[in-house]
């Protein structure tokens, strides 16, 4: 195969089969449809050979023909999946000043979105920039570039780890405010971002008080882009004294019933879960009576509250059966008088059958589905 022939130094043999792959698989894609995968693995294959000529023993000639094709491929239509991973590999290659400014120059085709548009391809030449920079110019150079476009979130990111690995904290500390201070509004995702590099700072020069109020905080906005709910409810448990500990998170949990967000009632029955609070627990379900949150509990309850966890499902299913006609609603409910039985509480379900039946004695798709029960 050709990687086993650039291995025994046959590169134009290994360079000849790559364009051949490219050359026919283009003309496929052009009236292709390529759901399968099928001719991507050819691109794919051609990819790999090119990536092993990049990183064999080549002469000067061979050297300048794998350089110029794979300039070549990055210039062919941008729908091919080979656009970017071409000049990738081109990077690797560049040996002169020659070679360097041809890329630069490739790359700056791609202009700079307009403020507050997102623009992948930008973001991406800008990537390979950074690469280019690295290889032919050194790390200080690379942290220039970066520095000159904090509006690049992976650029910030990548000073911000590179602060702390130097431990330059001060560094790191303004990088990620003023991440926050700047995209707070626009996109809140990075800013959620750049508060884990906060909480990341402050852990480890162990400023306790910044530390804890990041990691309320982070309880607050039950946000799980970058940590589970549980890993913030964890470490602040670390940082609380335990005599102070109940009062602390009884005070939170309080804060969070207070939110609106569709999803607080998952995040509140956590933390009382968690804490073992099933008297809690429970008076919160009382007050956000769903199917879905009665069953999401039961585990949780059952053992104590059986029969009010029933009676909260008969006073659903009761109202659900006034609003609500057809075959499939009336499968919906049977679903949870059946969950009403394994709660071992059949004397309820079948009072409710019964009382369903007298209700809506013509509807007879409502009784079949009972009489399945």
């Amino acid at each position: 195969n050709a990687t086993a022939d650039i291995a025994t130094g046959n590169i134009q043999k290994g360079l000849f089969i790559a364009m051949a792959l490219v050359e026919e698989t283009r003309k496929e894609l052009k009236y292709s449809d390529d759901s399968y995968g099928v001719i991507s693995t050819c691109i794919s294959a051609a990819l790999n050979i090119l990536s092993a000529l990049a990183t064999a023993e080549l002469n000067s000639k061979e050297h300048d023909e794998v350089f110029n094709y794979l300039l070549f491929m990055y210039n062919v239509e941008e729908e091919f999946v080979w656009h970017y991973k071409s000049m990738e590999i081109a990077i690797k290659l560049v040996e002169t000043e020659a070679e360097k400014e041809k890329i630069k120059l490739e790359l700056a085709k791609v202009s700079r979105p307009r403020e507050g548009e997102r623009d992948w391809d930008y973001r991406e030449t800008q990537e390979l920039m950074l690469a280019l920079i690295q290889k032919t110019e050194g790390e200080d150079a690379a942290c220039q570039f970066m520095e000159a476009d904090l509006t690049n979130p992976e650029f910030r990111a990548k000073l911000i780890e590179k602060a702390l690995k130097d431990e330059d904290y001060k560094r790191a500390e303004w990088l990620a405010k003023d991440g926050i201070e700047k995209e707070e509004k626009k996109w809140s995702g990075r800013a959620h971002d750049w508060r884990n590099y906060l909480l990341q700072i402050y852990m480890e020069t162990k400023d306790v008080e910044k530390t804890k109020t990041l990691l309320r905080g982070f309880i607050i906005e039950m946000n799980e882009q970058r940590h589970p709910f549980q890993y913030y409810y964890t470490l602040l448990k670390q940082y609380i004294p335990e005599s102070e500990w109940q009062a602390y998170i009884n005070s939170l949990i309080n804060e969070l019933k207070t939110n609106k967000r569709w999803n607080s009632f998952h995040y509140v029955s956590q933390l009382h879960i968690w804490e073992m609070q099933w008297e809690q627990l429970f008076d919160w379900l009382k007050h956000n009576l769903t199917f879905e949150n009665i069953a999401s509990l039961e585990q949780y309850l059952s053992a104590t509250y059986a029969n009010e966890l029933a009676t909260f499902y008969k006073e659903l299913i009761l109202k659900y059966m006034e609003e609500n006609v057809g075959r499939e609603h009336y499968k919906n409910a049977c679903r949870y008088i059946r969950r009403m039985i394994k709660l071992k509480a059949r004397p309820i379900a079948m009072n409710l059958i019964d009382e369903l039946k007298k209700l809506y004695p013509t509807r007879r798709a409502m009784i079949e589905e009972l009489n399945n029960i």
